[in-house]
């Protein structure tokens, strides 16, 4: 809640979309019906199976995830985003210089220090008002 007058003259209302918590224990999946996975020498001959055939798709399916995972990567690396493109450069059409001014400093009164969670200033600018919203962030 905040104490600041909401200027909207319209509004909606979603539709609530019910939700609930789902879980999943995954110990060891992906076997065929047929396998029994806690028996290593049926696991040994599927594997070797699945090596050989080329019909199960496995040597297809790994070009596939290679190149898809090459290109990401390639992608990722193209841009640095920490290198500094336009580093010397001045901006162009100024109207002025930026400039920054301090307006207030406001210190928290409690003994616990807090962190500031959220600030909200007054819509308009005749008006210099400020809420800030504290919380102790040490659970």
């Amino acid at each position: 809640m905040t104490n600041i007058e909401k200027l909207s003259s319209h509004g909606v209302n979603t539709d609530i979309i019910p939700t609930g918590n789902k879980g999943m224990k995954h110990s060891e999946g992906g076997w065929p019906s047929e396998i029994d996975p806690t028996e290593p020498d049926q696991q040994a001959k599927y594997f070797k199976k699945m090596y050989k055939d080329t019909t199960l798709g496995f040597s297809s399916a790994t070009k596939k995830m290679t190149q898809d995972s090459t290109r990401c990567i390639m992608q990722n690396n193209q841009i640095d985003l920490f290198e500094e493109y336009f580093a010397g450069e001045q901006a162009e059409n100024l109207a002025e210089a930026i400039t920054t001014k301090t307006q207030m400093i406001t210190k928290d009164p409690n003994k616990i220090k807090r962190a500031v969670t959220q600030i909200k200033w007054h819509p308009e600018n005749s008006e210099l008002r400020v809420a800030a919203s504290y919380a102790s962030l040490r659970f």
